[in-house]
């Protein structure tokens, strides 16, 4: 299966702490990757490094050439004082998407009741599923979302969850979380890192049948 992305032994200093050490794994093709650790192992870092916010202090990041990204950072990129719809406008500009594209998006993540409806004034959950929504637009290759379920009551996790599910077979996932049990029921491929180090990667069948569940995967 082709690998979109791929790490060679990348690692990443902040002055004298390591935050990741010879990271190696790709991002497959058509795959649900879940990246698992706990805060501060060095999952947003890796994403940072993929998106080029940072670059790496060794090791080799390649990236299958034309390659159409979309990510979720938190709430990055939103104007609070815009309203959704306005929001919605200006990402559709940016990410040079259709009309059809932009209403999609709309029609998916049920936002027509909040359209007019400045930033600002909408619940964590809300902003969260607002940001994650524009990380759709546009029809990319892969979508890349650093801790996605952040905020979200229990409906909307639930919803992200069904949604992802309409994904699989139409693009590639990426996803950075802590929380094991929501990975475990959406990803196809899954890598594990602690303290910077990847300690385990493989298929989600593969892991479930030598640990039984993701949980035990990380803990041995």
């Amino acid at each position: 299966m082709e690998a979109l992305i791929e790490l060679n032994n990348v690692s990443k200093s902040f002055g004298e702490k390591q935050v990741l050490k010879n990271v190696k794994f790709c991002i497959p093709q058509g795959e649900i990757i879940g990246l698992i650790g706990p805060n501060g192992s060095g999952k947003t870092t890796i994403i940072n490094i993929i998106l080029g916010i940072i670059k790496q202090t060794q090791g080799q990041l390649k990236i299958k050439e034309g390659l159409k990204i979309g990510s979720c950072v938190l709430t990055m990129g939103i104007f609070p004082e815009f309203s959704v719809s306005r929001n919605l406008s200006i990402a559709q500009t940016i990410l040079g998407a259709s009309i059809t594209q932009r209403n999609n998006i709309i029609e998916a993540f049920n936002l027509n009741e909040i359209l007019s409806v400045r930033f600002s004034k909408l619940s964590t959950g809300m902003k969260q599923i607002v940001a994650l929504s524009i990380s759709f637009m546009g029809d990319p290759d892969l979508v890349i979302l650093d801790e996605p379920l952040n905020g979200l009551d229990v409906d909307h996790i639930i919803f992200f969850r069904n949604f992802i599910e309409t994904q699989k077979g139409k693009r590639t996932i990426f996803i950075a979380s802590h929380i094991l049990s929501e990975l475990e029921k959406t990803c196809t491929h899954v890598v594990f890192i602690k303290g910077g180090t990847i300690i385990r990667n493989g298929s989600k069948d593969s892991i479930l049948n030598e640990f039984g569940s993701f949980e035990a995967a990380y803990l041995n």
